[in-house]
């Protein structure tokens, strides 16, 4: 077995051993060698206004907090991304108080490097259109759109049921703790962004600065390890894509009456439109990366009628790929 085959594995198999036992708290002293926090990227913006002397700025740095378990070096660390309207505490606590990905890898003598999106959170990114449109330098027309998602959007893409507060009789979330992950969606500044997503590029070095790092994306993020390695994949040495969302063209920063955007994932996220370009570059960029996807928002969320688990799973299957 190669040691890329090696890593797949494992990643197949802590991926399917959570669903198992992530839901129980263990009663084990949870032991950490190191823990902190650092960002990475960012550049250097001069901006110059009137009567004032042109003053320099660091933008799009992404900020990163990590755990090292005792036994942490035994393993290749893991890098968590959240997704849309969200920050790093996806990874954390579940809602109901339960272990979250976070200590589920940790207790598994994975250090865990929890990373915040450029825009989001903890992460910087250039607000210079929001201070020229409000100087009057720039045309209101040009101030960015701000994602906000609702409770009724975040209760239909993550299925929880046919519709608003009604749940599947066998939802697996639980949504009486459904407040608590309301309270964890944040404005998201995406549409502030240049192209490509300066992420994308710093979760590529990142893999570089910690001499190799399986990247983990949810959601929005789903695809940035695609992404992130099609930079650079030489940090790389393993990719696990959970709930990828389906990608629509859209223009930029279009913001609905409601204040969300019309399109969670527009055009500013990804030049690469589609999951058949992001295979195809993976096949030829980097065919032998272990990659695990799984498959997620926007499949089938009408469901089966029957309710039965595995009618739902059958038709996950042809989304999702692992290898």
């Amino acid at each position: 077995m190669t040691a890329g085959q090696s890593i797949g594995t494992a990643l197949l198999g802590v991926l399917g051993l959570m669903t198992v036992a992530a839901s129980a708290q263990s009663d084990k002293p949870l032991t950490i060698r190191s823990q902190g926090s650092f960002f990475v990227g960012g550049e250097t913006k001069t901006v110059s206004a009137p009567s004032q002397p042109p003053q320099d700025f660091t933008v799009n740095q992404m900020y990163v907090q990590f755990q090292q378990p005792m036994n942490g070096a035994r393993h290749v660390p893991v890098v968590m991304v959240h997704g849309c309207c969200l920050s790093s505490k996806t990874w954390e606590t579940t809602p109901d108080g339960r272990m979250g990905w976070n200590e589920y890898f940790l207790r598994k003598d994975r250090s865990v490097y929890l990373a915040e999106q450029v825009s989001r959170a903890r992460s910087g990114f250039d607000a210079s259109i929001i201070n020229q449109v409000k100087a009057g330098t720039a045309k209101p027309d040009q101030l960015p759109g701000v994602l906000m998602a609702s409770h009724q959007t975040a209760w239909t893409v993550f299925r929880f049921g046919p519709e608003y507060g009604k749940a599947f009789s066998d939802e697996q979330f639980p949504v009486q703790a459904a407040d608590e992950l309301y309270k964890q969606m944040i404005p998201d500044f995406n549409s502030v962004l240049p192209t490509p997503n300066p992420t994308w590029k710093d979760m590529a070095a990142l893999g570089v600065q910690l001499h190799g790092a399986v990247l983990i994306g949810h959601s929005e993020s789903g695809f940035f390890p695609e992404e992130a390695a099609m930079i650079d994949p030489s940090g790389i040495r393993g990719i696990v894509s959970i709930e990828m969302g389906v990608h629509h063209h859209a223009q930029a920063g279009s913001v609905g009456e409601s204040g969300e955007d019309s399109d969670s994932r527009d055009v500013r996220r990804s030049p690469r439109r589609c999951e058949g370009s992001v295979r195809r570059g993976l096949a030829e960029q980097f065919q032998n990366l272990p990659t695990v996807r799984a498959a997620g928002e926007g499949r089938g969320r009408e469901r089966p009628t029957d309710g039965t688990a595995e009618a739902w799973h059958s038709r996950q299957q042809p989304y999702a790929d692992a290898g």
